[in-house]
């Protein structure tokens, strides 16, 4: 956010690809004020990884 208001961006499309999924829904829902749209293409929604698998 601080090279957001740095660079005097107002507001930004979040595009989100595989596992950067959450990340940029996390980044939407905490900034929601911030972002214009945020673009989720074959995002991971869940834990795929867990414990058990590595």
């Amino acid at each position: 956010m601080k090279l957001l208001d740095h660079l005097n961006i107002k507001k930004v499309h979040v595009v989100a690809v595989s596992a950067g999924g959450p990340s940029g829904i996390c980044f939407a829902s905490k900034y929601s004020e911030r972002v214009e749209s945020l673009i989720l293409q074959s995002a991971v929604t869940k834990q795929w990884l867990t414990a058990k698998d590595i």
